[in-house]
């Protein structure tokens, strides 16, 4: 089949390489952090567009999907940028350095383009289109969830079997998390599970790409608790995280994700881009950006976050279920925000049927990208099923879940 996202694709790739090109005459540079921080995304980058690309060639990857692979691929464009951003590389480097960076701004620039041209064109590709299938959910839990997920998130610690665990008291196979995550398989097919017992780990824990299908068990809620203290500065957001996951497939499950670096400013507990991620009775704590949903596909069920300004933020195409949120005393002349989406399309809507004293939308702000759902029909567009394809994943991994409003 001739497919039209095809010259789109080449583009993007000559941009990937000059961009790899002026980072790498950067990475000598004062600013190294950010450089490498940036070729890591590129990295991610490559491997969505790769995918994206192969799954359209040979048909086996709804348009859904496609579209969150592009759609993860222009994140990543936009961190890098915040990245180095937050660096100040244009105050403390020389002109040439500021030229380069302009340049490597406008290649940046060039990526998000031809991403945002070949969404275009994807809705143009027949064959491509979501089947009713995808939307279809059984009683409790997305169909993505598969059975035998189901049952480890619904059995008590001691009748699951792990394939590892974690113990500060040495009774384990590790003393710390990031140990274990580096001795589990890379590319795992099979579910690789890891039991953190009961305890406080003073880690940064990140679980990168090609770590997949892992799932974090813990004795719950305030008994497994993660928690580090970076905050932004001379780091962007993204690498504030406490626990930052990429690989696909990622379950948590009895666990809590704590950022304790203060009110301000921004510091993460947890960065999930996993997509078909899931999250049972977690708690995540923190103030600013506390749980920062990157991107793909996410589920939450049952869980506490915690935070001031803008304490679930991201990309993500995420569903909340039976969740609690906490707003926290925010520092003087901060205002308590709940939610911060950072999609670049305007006009996303993301509100409907809300209860209590502040859901009276009568006098909301009149800006050009808000603008509330007033319908149940636009609202179901943002439930399990059409929102993040649950009826295709969610299933698996024992997590309950409601298939509507």
């Amino acid at each position: 089949m001739h497919n039209p996202s095809r010259k789109t694709s080449k583009h993007i790739n000559l941009n990937l390489l000059a961009l790899t090109f002026h980072l790498i005459f950067l990475i000598p540079t004062v600013h190294s952090r950010s450089t490498q921080h940036c070729l890591g995304l590129l990295d991610d980058t490559i491997f969505d567009l790769e995918t994206a690309i192969s799954k359209l060639q040979t048909s086996s990857l709804g348009a859904h999907d496609v579209n969150m692979l592009l759609s993860d691929a222009m994140t990543n464009q936009d961190t890098c940028l915040e990245g180095f951003k937050t660096s100040g590389i244009h105050e403390k480097n020389s002109d040439n350095t500021y030229k380069l960076t302009d340049s490597l701004k406008d290649s940046i620039l060039k990526i998000s383009s031809n991403l945002s041209n070949s969404l275009g064109m994807l809705q143009k590709i027949p064959g491509h289109e979501l089947s009713p299938e995808a939307y279809e959910v059984d009683v409790e839990f997305p169909s993505w969830v598969l059975e035998n997920d189901k049952r480890r998130l619904h059995a008590p610690v001691e009748k699951t079997k792990f394939n590892l665990m974690v113990a500060q008291d040495g009774t384990g196979n590790f003393t710390t998390i990031n140990d274990a995550v580096s001795a589990a398989p890379t590319s795992s097919v099979t579910r690789f599970m890891i039991y953190i017992k009961r305890g406080v780990y003073f880690e940064n824990v990140e679980i990168p790409k090609n770590k997949t299908i892992i799932m974090f068990v813990g004795d719950g809620i305030g008994r497994t608790v993660i928690k580090a203290n970076r905050r932004k500065g001379n780091l962007g957001t993204f690498q504030t995280a406490t626990v930052g996951v990429k690989g696909e497939g990622f379950i948590a499950k009895d666990i809590s994700f704590v950022n304790f670096a203060g009110p301000s400013p921004q510091a993460v507990a947890l960065r999930s881009g996993s997509d078909h991620s899931a999250f049972y009775r977690c708690s995540f704590e923190g103030y600013q950006d506390t749980l920062y949903v990157y991107s793909g596909k996410q589920f939450y069920r049952e869980c506490d976050i915690y935070g001031t300004v803008d304490f679930i933020c991201g990309n993500a195409a995420a569903v909340f279920q039976n969740c609690s949120l906490f707003a926290r005393k925010p520092n003087p002349g901060q205002k308590i925000v709940y939610t911060a989406q950072s999609r670049t399309c305007p006009n996303q809507s993301t509100e409907y049927m809300n209860e209590g004293p502040g859901s009276n939308i009568t006098n909301r702000v009149k800006w050009p990208g808000y603008r509330p759902i007033l319908n149940e029909t636009e609202a179901t567009q943002f439930t399990v099923g059409p929102f993040i394809d649950g009826g295709t994943w969610l299933n698996s991994t024992g997590i309950p879940f409601n298939t509507g409003l």
